[in-house]
């Protein structure tokens, strides 16, 4: 899933953007974001993950929100639906007391993911985009002939995310749990 369309950034940009480039600042602006977030965040129906029990109750799914969790194998052997639970925030839990074996492996079939970007997501990779295409040499500062130009750290930055855009994003976060 794109974080937003192409044709935003140009209108963000106020300019044509040749398609080439803005592709490329799309690109580097949501893999920017993705990695920030540590998730996908498209939406994905029916993922298959193999996780390492915890030897605790409770599992951490890795890719939020989570929609459905639609099968559960401890080691090869499934769990009727009543040997498991899906709390908020993409924990799977054992009821009853039962924990998930440490070291053994525990795979998941899940729905997770964005339908739609979120608007965090979207809003700073589109600031991401905007600064790589109208700042693609990362300059803070020029001189061309008597005229000084100053851009700021900002948008020098280029792909790097900038403190205020990581705290847009605080809520995206797996480790936000």
């Amino acid at each position: 899933m794109d974080l937003f369309e192409l044709v935003d950034l140009s209108t963000l940009a106020q300019a044509d953007i040749p398609p080439a480039a803005a592709t490329l600042a799309r690109s580097l602006a949501e893999a920017a974001v993705r990695a920030e977030v540590e998730q996908l965040l498209d939406y994905v129906e029916n993922d298959v993950i193999t996780l390492d029990g915890s030897g605790h109750g409770v599992l951490l799914l890795p890719e939020l929100p989570v929609h459905t969790v639609s099968a559960v194998e401890v080691d090869g052997t499934a769990l009727e639906e009543t040997g498991w639970q899906l709390r908020r925030a993409g924990v799977l839990v054992r009821p009853g007391g039962w924990i998930w074996p440490y070291g053994v492996p525990v795979t998941v079939t899940y729905t997770h993911g964005y339908q739609v970007p979120p608007p965090a997501a979207r809003a700073v990779a589109l600031a991401v985009a905007l600064r790589l295409v109208q700042n693609p040499g990362r300059l803070s500062a020029a001189t061309i002939g008597a005229v000084n130009l100053s851009y700021g750290a900002a948008a020098a930055a280029g792909a790097e995310l900038l403190e205020a855009e990581r705290r847009q994003l605080d809520g995206l976060r797996a480790g936000e749990r």
